[in-house]
């Protein structure tokens, strides 16, 4: 695939990303609810396809990439709770632009950890985002605001070091990893919280993004 074509993809991608923003503000449950919905969703519908693609492979695609779908499902699971969170805690202005900074530090977390070669231009790019970064910060200073900008951060680092073990382990499959992120974001918003049914319209929202859109924005990223 050429670059071109791999930049628009991503871009495509992060638009997706930036349409669930928007959803999850439409919800009216808290974001630990959303999050074990939303997980589950996800894994149903990456699975599904799995089984349909690989029938009974599908328990030997586990078995041979287990460590890399393993540590791929924890920073993703990881990432959608802390995306949610941010998301219910701060303005999806703040959140995005946060957020668009994941794949400058994972390269950064490629470079300074795996001495992978990064041009000069990443370390100009690097000090102008966190120029930005800083405006954001001095002009969100209320509690509830600040909170959801951290949520924010813990999430960039999360995506960041998932991007970093796909970098890794090129050839795992997206979509078990994709949905094993899924199940994990579910078993960790099941810790956190009680989980209660939420209303129809919240949870077609969620089934939406969970089931479609957020498989299909993480595929393209």
């Amino acid at each position: 695939m050429s670059y071109s074509k791999a930049l628009a993809l991503t871009i495509l991608g992060v638009v997706l990303m930036s349409f669930e923003s928007l959803l999850i503000k439409l919800t009216s449950v808290p974001a630990q609810n959303v999050t074990f919905y939303f997980g589950l969703f996800m894994f149903t519908s990456t699975h599904l396809i799995l089984w349909i693609q690989l029938r009974s492979k599908l328990i030997a695609l586990y078995k041979t990439s287990f460590r890399p779908i393993f540590l791929s499902a924890l920073f993703m699971g990881v990432s959608n709770l802390f995306f949610i969170l941010a998301i219910k805690n701060t303005s999806v202005a703040s959140a995005v632009f946060i957020l668009s900074t994941a794949p400058l530090v994972s390269a950064l977390i490629g470079f300074f950890l795996f001495g992978t070669k990064a041009p000069k231009r990443l370390f100009v790019a690097t000090f102008f985002v966190f120029v930005g970064l800083t405006f954001i910060l001095y002009n969100d200073l209320d509690v509830g605001t600040m909170k959801g900008n951290f949520y924010a951060f813990l999430c960039v680092l999360s995506f960041s070091s998932l991007f970093s073990v796909l970098e890794r382990y090129k050839e795992v499959s997206r979509l078990a990893c994709i949905g094993a992120g899924g199940l994990m974001a579910s078993c960790l918003a099941f810790a956190m919280a009680s989980i209660v049914v939420p209303d129809a319209y919240s949870l077609g929202v969620i089934f939406f993004m969970g089931a479609i859109l957020t498989p299909i924005s993480r595929l393209l990223i």
